[in-house]
């Protein structure tokens, strides 16, 4: 749902620009919905009229270099163009590819637990994601399991159901991660951003096609050009 959700969206010209577990809701359907749009970009869409001495996509394209290379939403999941501790090099190119950073970011929270990097000094923080290779452990403890009960309130109806599951002391059965599951972390988790893997190639790994049995159905079905008739938002001044 996650996947399917920002291809839509980088196919509307949105970058979300805070992809983080907070920000995917589940629904009592058991369904993903990507939220807080609130430092989310959306691009123009790109002509070749004129504009003075540039055109209107040369405007464009430089008003979203500028944009897109602040550092908004949250710092441990800011991708390593966002991280640039050495201005003398080369200016890379920022663009949707910082979602994928961050969905990397997020499938590494939900099966380790923590994020992949981690400082308490901001600088040093972004210079630890620019400069070092994540480790991708092939071990994990394994989760606990839960054990909810509901709990009656005050007017006699069950409430929301919490959890009663620890971990015993010194319990530390570990593990093993999937190869397909490490493979796709990896992926996600490049740092040249030209080299990161793309959202329609994603869509193609063998982790995430588990229990999706008619591929070819399930990717036309999905395509968001096909659910959206072909059509892109439109902002107007007014909006």
């Amino acid at each position: 749902d996650t996947v399917l959700g920002l291809e839509y969206l980088h196919y509307q010209n949105v970058i979300h620009r805070d992809i983080k577990p907070a920000n995917l809701l589940v629904t009592r359907e058991h369904r993903i919905k990507i939220s807080d749009f609130g430092v989310s970009y959306l691009g123009r869409q790109k002509t070749d009229e004129g504009f003075g001495d540039q055109s209107e996509t040369e405007v464009h394209e430089e008003d979203e270099a500028i944009e897109l290379a602040k550092t908004v939403g949250t710092p441990a999941f800011y991708a390593p163009e966002l991280c640039r501790t050495d201005f003398s090099a080369e200016t890379p190119h920022i663009d949707g590819g910082i979602d994928v950073w961050a969905l990397g970011v997020t499938l590494y929270c939900l099966i380790y637990g923590r994020v992949p990097f981690h400082e308490s000094n901001p600088f040093a923080l972004m210079k630890a994601i620019s400069d070092n290779e994540p480790y991708i452990p092939r071990y994990r403890l394994k989760p606990v399991s839960e054990r909810a009960n509901s709990r009656p309130s005050s007017h006699g109806r069950n409430i929301q159901p919490m959890s009663t599951a620890r971990r015993a002391p010194h319990d530390v059965d570990y593990e093993e991660i999937d190869e397909n599951l490490r493979d796709l972390l990896k992926r996600l988790l490049v740092k040249d951003s030209q080299q990161r893997i793309s959202i329609h190639d994603i869509k193609r790994h063998p982790w995430l096609l588990q229990g999706i049995h008619n591929y070819s159905t399930w990717m036309e079905e999905t395509d968001p050009g096909r659910s959206s008739l072909g059509r892109k938002i439109e902002i107007t001044n007014d909006d």
